[in-house]
């Protein structure tokens, strides 16, 4: 009984501290997003304005000079020595000079595309109109964004070492059962108290509280980085954080 309260209080106590952390970190996030919130230039009939980024349809007219992001891809109709880091996209180290141009050539990387501007790059240098052509999921971030979010989710350490203990455990379970029913009917035992004795031991192998003593300890973790300004939205990400160190200088 007494067991079955103290697994019940770490049970509470592991889903109160779990939901308040992750709580906390979203609120965190939901108020870093508020204070990066972009916007854009864009003409409509005739008249410049400034909307959120967000808003930005298919078809509008938009602005960019030095300092801002663009925000949707366009194709550029208009360039004053236009410069765009798209070493997101890329890979270069160095900021593409853009133009108005037409292209030749078919199936054209980001790279090659020098008449068009991408989402969220910044523009470093030059001013520019571009039309937009692609928004949200229709843009190369966009692309590149459900391309990651297909990639399985690679299981961390501390979860493949967890499968491979309950896979050892779970062997060793079955192990004891046989050698139980071997053992038993070799010393003519009833079948019932045979199978009645041999599923109570494969219960009482199952450490029931190892996944609320885990998720225990990575909830304290999760404190422990909230306290130096660290922000941990799963708490499975507090093993590879935590194992972060800064980097030093030479």
């Amino acid at each position: 009984m007494e067991h079955r309260r103290a697994l019940l209080v770490l049970t509470v106590l592991n889903a109160v501290v779990g939901m308040r952390q992750e709580g906390k970190a979203e609120s965190a996030m939901n108020a870093l997003k508020s204070m990066m919130k972009a916007t854009a230039r864009v003409r409509r009939d005739g008249a410049e304005s400034e909307i959120p980024a967000e808003e930005v349809v298919v078809g509008d007219v938009v602005l960019v000079a030095a300092g801002d992001e663009v925000p949707a891809d366009g194709r550029i109709v208009e360039a004053n020595a236009l410069q765009i880091d798209e070493s997101a996209l890329t890979g270069e180290s160095v900021p593409a000079a853009k133009d108005s141009g037409p292209l030749t050539g078919d199936d054209l990387g980001p790279g090659d595309r020098t008449n068009m501007a991408f989402m969220n790059t910044p523009v470093t240098h030059g001013s520019a109109t571009v039309l937009v052509t692609g928004t949200g999921a229709g843009t190369e971030l966009g692309r590149i964004s459900g391309m990651l979010s297909a990639t399985p989710r690679e299981a961390s350490p501390l979860t493949r070492e967890l499968e491979r203990l309950t896979l050892w455990i779970t062997g060793a379970a079955g192990l004891t059962m046989i050698v139980m029913f071997v053992l038993g009917r070799s010393r003519d035992e009833a079948w019932d108290a045979l199978f009645v004795s041999a599923v109570s031991l494969a219960i009482a192998a199952i450490p029931e509280a190892l996944p609320t003593v885990t998720q225990t300890i990575l909830s304290i973790g999760g404190i422990d980085l909230a306290r130096r300004e660290a922000i941990v939205k799963d708490l499975p990400s507090v093993e590879s954080q935590g194992s972060t160190r800064p980097a030093r200088s030479p």
